[in-house]
Parts: structure tokens; C-alpha cells; sequence
């Protein structure tokens, strides 16, 4: 996403903003986060129905490529990083106030630490749900005292105040693919089997009773399918180690999430205007769901609907180019949802 807080406030042109997704960047943000509704019609401003997604308002949000200044990993991150989470937060806290859900929902957000150059990674919560007073952010490391390259993860241990379980949520940001096609995949499937050297990802070790949950998401760079041939001729999966400490995934392999730079009018949509199948959500739970876990890729741009008038009609079919050049304003990627009870 790389966001700063000079982004929120970019306006969206004037073949976009009649649909109802927002006129500005954290207009986009807001709805996407809090409800998808339009609030002046109260119709979705997005069809997620196929894919078992309510229209509930989230209640952990990871922003990937969190814009900050410095570049040594772990320590505090700028004051305008800070000032981009104050105003996601404010905004996202007066929506709630005026959609009637300030009882159930009050968000804050996690102490961010530098993961990479100029780079970080934002969760904002629900604190209703979560003890503020217990939250710990950490940039992990490898057993050996070392950080993760080119970009360390950063965890931050969210508790939930009905149980007093503890909740992993991990964001990373993986190398990109680079070279020939044989070897393309092999700086990110590298960076992720190398998670099986960081401690605090291991669901077997310091298990907190009676439930744990770890989720780890962000741009992979690659997918499940994504493989390459060592030197010995073995072939090195890119999910190897998750698989193995069983954690598991929501989003079906070969997801593209990725946005063109425009659309590809050679191919059927979603192919026209997507290209890698790149982000992920692996997650790992002790404790049985009463309810999902749903989710997947949220296709902003299929999904899309003109929720001014009701019933929505697609905003897709009229606007592809508008829809797509707008979107890639507040990320070149889709989101990932990951919905349970």
C-alpha cells in the first residue's frame, strides 16, 4: 500500500466518486474497514455475499508498507507514520459514531516499529474487544538474534478481554520475485521458509491456555503453488514450513491480487485487471470456531457496486478503467479478509 498520511486526503476523479466508495483515499479506506455500507442509503458498497463476508465492521486492521522515516529495524517509527494511524483511527471512530455502532466498536492502534527501509507495518483494533493496556508490538528475529531480510515481520500481541486469550498478528512484507521464470519465485519462497527460524511464529512453543491464535498476512510476492528447483534438484515449495506447523489458508491457491498498471482488455475479468497471485493470510488456531473461518481475496473491483441508489447495480460494467485507476490510488493490491466467531 505504501501509505502516508499525504495519501489519505488524494481525491478520486469525478467518474469515481458518484458510486459511493468515498471521494478520497480515507473515504475508501473507512468503508472498506467499517462496514461497507453507504451510510446514506445503507446499501453495500461492495457484493462480498459470495464469499460467506458480513458487512460487519473489522476488528483488526493490518496495513502493509506502512510509510515511515528510518530504515533500523525495530526501533520507534517517524511522528508522520504516527499521524497517518491518528487519522485512519479518528475517521474510522466518527463513522462508527455515526453509523450507531460506538458501543461495539472503538478503534486504537498498536505501537508500530520500523520493519524495513522507510517501512513499517499499522494494525488498528478494536478495543473493546482487545486490552489496550496489554497490547506489545515486537520486530521478529531469526534464533540466532537476527533480523529477517530485506524486511523484518512485526507482531503485535492483541488479548482478548471476554477470554483473556492472546492473539499473534503478524504483518509481513516478502522480497520480490526477480530473474529468469526458473528461479523467479525463489527471493520470496526463501524469506518465507526462513519464518521457520523465528520462535514467536512456532504455534507448538509457548503455547498461552486455554486458546492461542497467530496470523500472519501481507504480500507473500508468491503463492501455495509457487515453487523453484535448488541446485540440488529438489523442489522448494514456498509454504513448506507453514504447512508444516499447520497453519492453514482461507484464500484459494492461485488467487491473483495484484493489480495491472491497466487493464489487459485481451482477457475476461478478473484476469484483465489482475496479475499475481501475491498476498496471503496463513493463520493457526487452538480453538474451535463457532462460525467460519470465512474470507479470502476482496475483489474491490468485480465487487464494486454503485450503492446510491438502491438496489445497488454494478459500478464495473460502466466504469472498468476509472474503477481500476482509482483503486490502485490507495493500493496496487486487493485486501484480504479473514472473518470467524
Amino acid at each position: 500500500m505504501n501509505l502516508a498520511a499525504s495519501i489519505l486526503n488524494k481525491p478520486f476523479t469525478a467518474a469515481f466518486t458518484p458510486y459511493g466508495m468515498g471521494n478520497t483515499v480515507m473515504d475508501y479506506i473507512v468503508n472498506l474497514v467499517a462496514g461497507m455500507n453507504n451510510p446514506a442509503t445503507n446499501v453495500p458498497v461492495w457484493d462480498f455475499a459470495t464469499q460467506n463476508v458480513s458487512q460487519n465492521p473489522a476488528d483488526i486492521f493490518v496495513i502493509i508498507e506502512l510509510r515511515t522515516g528510518g530504515r533500523i529495524k525495530g526501533n520507534a517509527v517517524s511522528a508522520n507514520c504516527n499521524n497517518t494511524l491518528v487519522t485512519l483511527v479518528t475517521a474510522l471512530n466518527t463513522a462508527m459514531v455515526t453509523r450507531n455502532l460506538q458501543a461495539t466498536y472503538h478503534y486504537n492502534y498498536a505501537t508500530s516499529l520500523i520493519t524495513g527501509n522507510r517501512e513499517s507495518v499499522g494494525v488498528i483494533y478494536n478495543d473493546i474487544v482487545f486490552n489496550q493496556m496489554t497490547t506489545v508490538t515486537q520486530t521478529l528475529r531469526n534464533n540466532n538474534g537476527q533480523n529477517l531480510l530485506p524486511r523484518t515481520p512485526m507482531q503485535v500481541s492483541l488479548t482478548e478481554l471476554a477470554t483473556g486469550n492472546v492473539f499473534e498478528v503478524n504483518g509481513l512484507h516478502a522480497p520480490p520475485v526477480r530473474g529468469g521464470q526458473a528461479l523467479r519465485y525463489r527471493p520470496p519462497i526463501d524469506y518465507l521458509n526462513s519464518l521457520s527460524t523465528v520462535t514467536e511464529l512456532d504455534p507448538t512453543v509457548n503455547m498461552t491456555p486455554p486458546e492461542y491464535g497467530y496470523m500472519i498476512m501481507g504480500d507473500y510476492n508468491c503463492s501455495p503453488l509457487s515453487s523453484y528447483t535448488n541446485g540440488m534438484g529438489q523442489i522448494i515449495q514456498a509454504f513448506g514450513n507453514l504447512n508444516n506447523w499447520g497453519y492453514l489458508t482461507r484464500i484459494p491457491n492461485g488467487t491473483k491480487s495484484s493489480y495491472r498498471i491497466r487493464l489487459n482488455n485481451a482477457l475476461p475479468p478478473p484476469d484483465n485487471y489482475l496479475s499475481e497471485a501475491y498476498d496471503n493470510l496463513a493463520y493457526h488456531f487452538t480453538f474451535n470456531t463457532t462460525q467460519g473461518p470465512f474470507g479470502g481475496v476482496l475483489d474491490l473491483l468485480g465487487g464494486a457496486r454503485n450503492s446510491n441508489v438502491n438496489p445497488a447495480v454494478s459500478a464495473y460494467i460502466p466504469q472498468p478503467v476509472a474503477l481500476l485507476n482509482n483503486s490502485r490510488k490507495v493500493s496496487d493490491h486487493q485486501p484480504m479478509v479473514l472473518e470467524f466467531q
